[in-house]
């Protein structure tokens, strides 16, 4: 029998990350050195990188007004600088000048063309505007005023966020295939110059201690628990149709083919952070507070076990220019890494907060987050990298 993607994927990547500096091609620079392992790349970045700066420009939010958001799940830029914001609880996507002034809004509630029934994401294939809309089972294709152009069927997914992510000229999203039998499996849906096709989605080995599994002791219902410092980035779309996965809690990233092979592996010196008592009280209180009123519930496992660290990398993106950006865990919060395409740091800025269902867009010098106060209204910030 064949080894899963999965199998192999964990297999290849846990054995090149125990490797020590083999023979091989290889080539040294200022912060990285390369080294060619069994035919794979691996990239070893030093902890020291240019540091940069994000300098805020624009934000855009407001409590009434075309700026006022409802639910924000997506945000994109196009290249004259306009932002366009997707709010799916207004069904609207909404756009707005470079100072954050609202030029035009796209969209209502509905079924017909220029509509949506459940707005989820937004994105570019070429000039195109893509959203993503499972509400009404398509990608909906339109021109950046709203015409609209066509559309690409999309299956319903359950349990995953769903987000469209551009790489180059391709645009990816997550999409259903049926496998053996009945089963449907996850794959990334790639779109570019007019085709359609599809990646495997790799997903990663469970975490031990993960997810806690609670029945409850009167029936009718089971509550899940996460461990917040057990959660690794979901592997997304690279350069070249390469898939970004991160194997473990150390600071690795490993690009793999859509049959699962390792081809590169990038990998930085990188400090752990701790769990302080105080974040690991309040990272379990939940949990806590569900057994305190449910006397007798049987749960599974019992209780979290403690990571040694927080893991590495919190998330991973690609910009414009396909250079990979690593959402790293700081002991200040969170670090934007950012590496060219064979894997060297060329910069470090620190990264600020932002609402965590969004990914930042990034385009040219341009950031783009979105934020949430203390009430959860959301609203759009616009920062230009400093160099």
């Amino acid at each position: 029998m064949k080894p899963s993607t999965t199998a192999r994927l964990i297999t290849v990547a846990s054995a090149l990350l125990g490797i020590a500096c083999s023979a091989g091609e290889r080539t040294r620079g200022r912060t990285a050195t390369i080294d060619t392992v069994a035919g794979v790349v691996r990239v070893r970045n030093a902890r020291e990188a240019p540091v940069w700066a994000l300098q805020p420009i624009a934000t855009i939010g407001a409590y009434e007004g075309p700026a006022s958001f409802g639910q924000v799940n997506g945000i994109i830029a196009d290249h004259d600088g306009q932002i366009y914001v997707a709010d799916s609880k207004a069904a609207e996507i909404r756009v707005f000048d470079a100072r954050g002034e609202h030029v035009r809004t796209i969209g209502r509630r509905g079924a017909g063309p220029s509509e949506f029934g459940s707005l989820y994401s937004i994105g570019w294939t070429g000039d195109t505007l893509a959203a993503l809309d499972p509400g009404n089972g398509r990608i909906g294709l339109m021109s950046s005023t709203g015409e609209w152009l066509g559309q690409l069927r999309h299956d319903r997914l359950t349990g995953y966020r769903l987000h469209m992510y551009g790489v180059g000229k391709a645009l990816y999203w997550m999409a259903a295939r049926r496998g053996t039998g009945r089963t449907l499996e996850s794959v990334y849906a790639r779109y570019a110059d007019g085709r359609l096709d599809t990646l495997a989605f790799p997903a990663p080995a469970p975490l031990p201690s993960a997810t806690i599994v609670c029945p409850h002791p009167s029936g009718g219902g089971i509550s899940f628990f996460s461990n917040p410092y057990e959660v690794r980035p979901r592997p997304v779309p690279a350069p070249d149709g390469e898939i970004a996965v991160v194997p473990g809690a150390e600071y690795h990233i490993a690009l793999i083919t859509a049959t699962g092979d390792t081809v590169r592996v990038i990998e930085k010196e990188y400090e752990p952070v701790s769990i302080s008592d105080a974040e690991w009280t309040e990272a379990t209180a939940k949990y806590r507070d569900w057994m305190a009123k449910a006397p007798g519930a049987k749960c599974s496992p019992v209780e979290f076990t403690r990571p040694a660290s927080k893991p590495a990398v919190r998330d991973i993106f690609h910009d414009d220019g396909q250079r990979m950006w690593v959402e790293v865990t700081s002991r200040d919060g969170f670090t934007f890494d950012v590496f060219d395409r064979e894997g060297r740091q060329i910069g470090s800025v620190p990264a600020p907060a932002r609402y965590r269902d969004v990914p930042p867009y990034i385009r040219g010098d341009r950031v783009y987050l979105v934020v949430a106060d203390s009430l959860d209204v959301q609203s759009v910030r616009v920062f230009s990298v400093k160099r």
